[in-house]
């Protein structure tokens, strides 16, 4: 069985050398309108035409399109990412694959997906791909959980404020009680994530 540590990232590494595509991957980072117009113009239509030829429909190729971003995007944030090869090749994989593992939830059978192009697999999408499933499912607990306990673990986790810190923004007595909310909120959250039928998919 497939074991995996769930957790989150939020660190962007630029690379040596990069293939001249790494723009659209900085573009996503920096959440740049002009160059992901510029990916959505030139790549959409040949990944929805790839979907389209495969039982789906333009929606379906629109969620697919839109997952794939955030996959390249998540798949950035990893210390060793290089960019090797253009970015189509690199999209139109991971699009490939999610589209795939959409055909076989739906038909609960094995599915070949039928297309003529080939990529090459040099980025471990498979991984890239449960990453980001990870994550979403990770997120969406969070969200759930009530403000104050979002609020406890973004100090403590993402702004990395210390207990006491934490204790006099929060108006704690002192900082053991932060420290005790915070391990109150981070249990909640971890029951969340396991209680969701999703995340025996992520084991």
């Amino acid at each position: 069985m497939r074991q995996k540590t769930i957790f989150v990232t939020e660190a962007f590494t630029m690379t040596k050398d990069p293939h001249p595509d790494i723009r659209y991957v900085h573009a996503l980072a920096s959440n740049d309108h002009t160059l992901i117009k510029e990916i959505y113009d030139q790549y959409f239509p040949r990944i929805s035409a790839m979907i389209r030829k495969n039982s789906g429909t333009e929606s379906d190729a629109y969620d697919i399109f839109q997952e794939a971003l955030m996959v390249i995007y998540t798949k950035s944030q990893q210390a060793d990412f290089q960019l090797t090869s253009a970015f189509y090749s690199f999209l139109y994989g991971i699009s490939y694959r999610l589209w795939l593992k959409e055909l076989r939830k739906k038909h609960r059978d094995e599915v070949t997906l039928e297309d003529d192009q080939e990529f090459r697999d040099e980025y471990d999408l498979e991984d890239a791909i449960f990453l980001r499933e990870q994550r979403k499912l990770i997120r969406e607990k969070f969200e759930q959980l009530k403000d104050r306990c979002q609020r406890i673990l973004n100090l403590t986790l993402k702004e990395q404020k210390s207990h006491q810190e934490v204790a006099e923004i929060m108006g704690f007595a002192n900082a053991n009680v932060a420290k005790k909310e915070k391990s109150k909120c981070k249990s909640r959250l971890v029951k969340m994530v396991k209680e969701d039928i999703r995340y025996q998919e992520l084991l």
